[in-house]
């Protein structure tokens, strides 16, 4: 046992030894603090394992120095390995001191402090001491921590292996303040003290000098979604021969758009290229097709070449808005094959040009105006008389001239439609011989009339044609007004009859006026209290004809009917259909809505009363 502890001894010595006598540094943000190795606590230490170097025991102390060069304290972890699992959750407790040159050494101290951690047996545990050594830390370069650590309940069994302290460290070769200038930069070259970088603002990196790169040079950059692939603007000429020198600004897409090729969108910068015809100079967006190695096309294109200036789109939808992204300006559908322009667009044509919107014609260099103002700032549609052909329909706010008339056929699939007046002189024709002033609407099956307005030798009549061009109807002019087919209705849209009205009939002798009603479509209703019980109006067509049953108890000899509101009064004529042989009905009086009927006997006409439950058949005319 002495033996095996000796061969450890001299394992651990000579490599402490190797260790003194040459400087290997660590990782510029980390720092790996080694146990001290105090009589007290176990002497020079002892091998786990007969390699890694360990505390006899599960208590140790450690000191160091904080860097003068951190920035920004990452952790502290303790790491151990115990031999022996316990009973009970294990712990590592720490006491904690720090101080400053000139400082008493106990005026600083604090905990204990106690971590819990997972112990598997030889096998490395780190804890977690971050929480506890950044409230302590100082001032980076002044301050020196010392740490008593002790495991539990497995102190003689647990071995302490060393303390990993971890950072990020201040930027090196900073020459100036921490910001710099640019005559000054912050990270400069000692042999060019000018040339380097500098915090030019905020969350602002400026380089002082030139970026010289080579040739084949790239700079990546992976975005946040990784499934993207990687940015890239590169500085080539390996993929286009005979371009000199372009910059290309890569997107990559590593899986391909909806599970097709793999596809890469990049933006270029070419100057001075020859294709064998021009000398080109560009910027251009374009689509490159990784599985063929080619370009498939480029949506924007914008360039000069042989001293010309051009731009080129491919595109399959272009818009445009105000810089708030509201506001639609103009929109362009490939798909849909037409132009959308904003309410808030205003189309100006500038200078003396006429006819500012002209198209090609089907003869090689010939140009015909479309949209135009004449001398007078009035609206012209169609250059030298050229005839326009309207597909949808023809909405006019103002007047609608045609200095040279509208002749031929005027065909348009949809309404023609003005907000103010159409007017012709010479009237409006739609071609038909004999009839120059007559407007005319002619059927899609047939061609023939179905509807026509004469204004001229009839004096201003409207007809309507059937299928043989027969006139059916027939209004206006100095000719009959007639209808020959279908019914007539009044108040109604569902005539049952050659004539039906709903509503009063009034009759008069004036061309103005509502007249006096002569019939009304309301029907009388008999007044209560008289007649006999029950007495009702049992059927009626208005006041036109009518019929009333008496009711019953065969004594009533009066009764009273209350009707619409008459000019002057009602003239009601009733037969006893029940008992016309015995009883006589007349009226015996009346007001503008009412009429008072009496009973008499037909033998003594004496008054007498109407028989139960007869009906009488009545008639009512108003005056």
């Amino acid at each position: 046992m002495g033996r095996l502890v000796l061969n450890r001894f001299v394992v651990v010595w000579a490599a402490f030894v190797l260790v003194a006598g040459i400087s290997i540094p660590a990782r510029a943000d980390e720092i790996w603090v080694a146990p001290t190795y105090q009589q007290d606590l176990g002497g020079i230490g002892v091998a786990s394992n007969t390699i890694w170097p360990v505390t006899p025991a599960g208590a140790v102390r450690f000191a160091w120095a904080v860097p003068a060069n951190l920035q920004t304290f990452q952790g502290a972890k303790l790491v151990l390995i115990p031999s022996e699992l316990s009973l009970t959750p294990p712990t590592v407790t720490i006491q904690l001191c720090f101080a400053r040159a000139s400082d008493a050494l106990a005026a600083s101290c604090d905990g204990p402090f106690t971590k819990s951690f997972a112990a598997t047996v030889d096998q490395l545990v780190e804890v977690d001491l971050s929480d506890v050594i950044s409230t302590h830390l100082g001032t980076p370069g002044e301050t020196y921590l010392s740490v008593l650590a002790s495991t539990s309940p497995m102190t003689t069994t647990d071995h302490i292996v060393g303390l990993r302290f971890s950072y990020a460290s201040i930027a090196p070769n900073v020459t100036a303040s921490p910001d710099g200038t640019n005559s000054a930069p912050a990270i400069a070259f000692s042999s060019e003290p000018s040339l380097g970088f500098w915090r030019s603002r905020p969350t602002a990196v400026r380089l002082e000098g030139n970026l010289d790169l080579p040739n084949t040079s790239t700079i990546s950059q992976a975005p946040s979604d990784v499934s993207v692939g990687v940015n890239t603007l590169s500085f080539s000429d390996s993929l286009f021969s005979g371009v000199h020198n372009p910059i290309t600004t890569w997107g990559y897409n590593a899986g391909g758009l909806n599970g097709g090729p793999a596809t890469r969108f990049y933006q270029r910068i070419e100057g001075n290229y020859f294709d064998g015809v021009h000398n080109w100079s560009e910027w251009y967006i374009a689509r490159y097709d990784s599985n063929n190695g080619e370009t498939n096309y480029r949506p924007i294109v914008i360039g000069a070449y042989d001293g010309y200036a051009n731009a080129n789109f491919q595109l399959d939808s272009l818009s445009m808005a105000k810089k708030d992204g509201s506001g639609m300006v103009m929109f362009w559908d490939s798909a849909a094959k037409n132009v959308q322009i904003g309410s808030d667009i205003q189309m100006l044509a500038q200078g003396n040009n006429r006819w500012p919107y002209k198209q090609a014609t089907n003869t090689t260099g010939s140009y015909l105006g479309l949209i135009g103002l004449d001398n007078t700032n009035r609206v012209m549609i169609g250059e030298g008389n050229a005839p326009v052909t309207i597909g949808g329909s023809l909405r006019v706010g103002g007047p609608l001239t045609a200095t040279g008339g509208i002749s031929g056929p005027l065909a348009a699939t949809g309404a023609i439609s003005s907000a103010a007046a159409v007017t012709a002189a010479g009237g409006i024709s739609a071609g038909t011989a004999g009839s120059p002033a007559a407007i005319q609407l002619l059927s899609a099956v047939d061609a023939n009339p179905r509807l026509r307005v004469d204004t001229n030798a009839d004096f201003g009549r409207l007809r309507l044609f059937d299928g043989a061009n027969a006139v059916t109807h027939s209004f206006g002019g100095n000719q009959n007004n007639y209808i020959k087919t279908g019914n007539l209705g009044l108040g109604t849209t569902a005539p049952g009859s050659m004539l039906t009205v709903r509503g009063d009939i009034a009759l008069t002798t004036s061309e103005t006026g509502a007249g006096v009603m002569a019939i009304s479509s309301t029907p009388p209703i008999v007044t209560p209290g008289t007649f006999g019980a029950s007495a009702a109006v049992v059927a009626a067509n208005g006041t036109v004809a009518f019929a009333i049953n008496v009711g019953t108890g065969g004594s009533a000899m009066m009764g009273s009917l209350t009707l619409p509101t008459a000019a002057n009064g009602w003239v009601v004529n009733c037969q006893d259909v029940s008992s016309p042989a015995a009883i006589v009905t007349a009226q015996t009086g009346g007001t503008r809505t009412t009429a008072t009927l009496a009973s008499f006997s037909r033998t003594t006409g004496l008054a007498a009363p109407w028989n139960a439950g007869d009906t009488l058949r009545c008639t009512a005319q108003a005056y």
